[in-house]
């Protein structure tokens, strides 16, 4: 399939993939047992998901490379610098060696894509490759400086996922046509095993830690070990799995729309999220709190995730100063 051409399923993908990241922030800002739950669950498999997205598309192009990712980290990573300092207070620490919150994920798509030539050149180890990025990204936890410098333990530890997109993209689709011609067995099948990871994470929901899902310390320092990290990257797996499964791959007005214009949503609702954080915006009753984080959530998406949105601020996301 040409990668130039749309693929609404993955424009599908991304958009809900999106919307959870906002709205996973936002769940963040309040207490309360289903917001805690949401949180948890969202957190399970989002930003895997969202690494296998990133694979799916991804293609070695060192133009590409420095101005469509290294190019906005360094715009972004001062801009929250500044943003913080200015307006919210905050020290300045790390400027470019740690990234800024949401940042992280630009430093790790900055590694994973240079390591797409080495993949491309030995292709036909695809599958040594992945067992080895799914080994890594167990036995990083062992080690007990990987943490929040260069995003380097989230780099390992999500590397598989962005790995699989790439390497299996045009697998992956004939895969899914093949068990959906088995009927809705196969479908059947993943919503159980789905809907038993579900009950799996609510019946231990509070002896998980959020931290555990950034997948940013060590065993040690986490206070988990590597059965844990296996189970959640498992997890993450199987809800990958679903959302490819069942998300139609049909153009959806304004969903499709959104899921080609992520980027701005992603870099740009910070912002958002740190003020509303900083007046306490989410502060009545619990039913309430959700309710808001899941309208203000929609609106962000609907106002930054938009051909405009990105035009207007094209000279932060991008490097080519011309927008074609």
């Amino acid at each position: 399939m040409d990668r130039e051409q749309r693929n609404f399923k993955m424009d599908n993908t991304k958009a809900l993939l999106i919307f959870l990241v906002v709205f996973g922030h936002f769940l963040e800002l309040f207490k309360g047992d289903i917001s805690a739950f949401l949180s948890l669950l969202i957190y399970s498999f989002h930003m895997p998901a969202f690494a296998f997205c990133s694979g799916y598309f991804a293609k070695w192009n060192p133009r590409h490379l420095i101005q469509r990712i290294l190019y906005p980290y360094v715009c972004f990573q001062v801009l929250y610098l500044l943003f913080g300092k200015f307006f919210l207070g905050d020290p300045f620490s790390h400027p470019f060696t740690r990234p800024y919150w949401l940042m992280w994920y630009l430093m790790s798509l900055f590694f994973w894509y240079l390591l797409l030539p080495v993949i491309d050149r030995y292709q036909h180890f695809r599958l040594w490759f992945i067992t080895g990025a799914v080994a890594l990204a167990l036995l990083i936890g062992f080690v007990p400086w990987a943490g929040y410098r260069f995003s380097f333990s989230r780099t390992v530890v999500l590397f598989p996922f962005f790995l699989t997109g790439y390497l299996c993209r045009n697998v992956w689709e004939s895969s899914l046509q093949a068990l959906k011609k088995r009927g809705s067995m196969a479908g059947s099948l993943l919503c159980l095993v789905m809907l038993g990871c579900i009950l799996l994470l609510w019946s231990n929901r509070l002896s998980i830690k959020p931290e555990w899902l950034y997948h940013s310390t060590s065993y040690a320092l986490g206070g988990y070990s590597i059965r844990i990290r296996g189970l959640l990257l498992l997890n993450a797996g199987i809800w990958t799995s679903w959302l490819l499964f069942y998300l139609p791959g049909r153009r959806i007005p304004i969903v499709s729309a959104l899921g080609r214009h992520t980027m701005a949503v992603y870099l740009l609702h910070g912002f958002f999220l740190k003020l509303a954080k900083a007046n306490g915006l989410l502060s009545g009753s619990q039913a309430v709190n959700l309710t808001a984080s899941f309208l203000l959530s929609l609106l962000l998406c609907l106002l930054l995730g938009n051909p405009m949105t990105e035009r207007l601020f094209h000279f932060l996301f991008s490097a080519e100063w011309q927008k074609h």
